[in-house]
C-alpha cells in the first residue's frame, strides 16, 4: 500500500466524543464541545498504518512538539509535527507534571491532524447547547 492510500484511509471520518464545558445555574442545559482523544488517534494509526508508526516528542523553548512518523512500504518513515501548549519549567508546582502530559497529548493530536486524522468537521463543529 502506498503512502497516499494510507493517508486517504487516515482521513476517513473519526467518531468524536462530546465534553461538557459548562452548565447553566439550574443544570438543565450544558455547553458541549466535540473532541477526539489521543487513544482514538493511536487506534486509527494502528488500524491503517500497515508498516508501522511511531511518535516522538521534544521541547523547544518551553513548547512541547509531537511528531508522528508513518513507515512506508519501502522502509522510509515520513514525519509530520505540530506544537502543543507552552509548559513553564516549574518543577516545584504540583501541576507541572500534569501540564506537561496535557501539552504532549495536545501536540500529539495536532500532529495527527497534520496526517488528516480526526474528522475535521468535528473541529469545525460549533459548540452546542443541549438540554440535560
Amino acid at each position: 500500500m502506498k503512502i497516499n492510500e494510507i493517508v486517504a484511509k487516515l482521513r476517513q471520518p473519526t467518531p468524536f466524543q462530546w465534553r461538557v464545558q459548562s452548565r447553566n445555574k439550574d443544570k438543565t442545559k450544558a455547553f458541549c464541545s466535540a473532541y477526539i482523544d489521543a487513544r482514538q488517534v493511536m487506534d486509527v494509526l494502528d488500524e491503517h498504518c500497515l508498516f508501522g508508526w511511531e511518535s516522538a516528542f521534544k521541547e523547544v523553548d518551553g513548547f512541547i512538539f509531537a511528531g508522528i512518523g508513518i513507515a512506508t512500504e519501502g522502509g522510509t518513515t515520513l514525519w509530520r509535527w505540530d506544537c502543543g501548549a507552552r509548559v513553564e519549567n516549574n518543577e516545584k508546582d504540583q501541576m507541572y507534571e500534569q501540564a506537561g502530559k496535557s501539552a504532549a497529548s495536545d501536540a500529539f493530536k495536532r500532529a495527527a491532524v497534520q496526517w488528516g486524522i480526526g474528522d475535521r468537521k468535528s473541529t469545525r463543529l460549533n459548540s452546542s447547547h443541549t438540554v440535560i
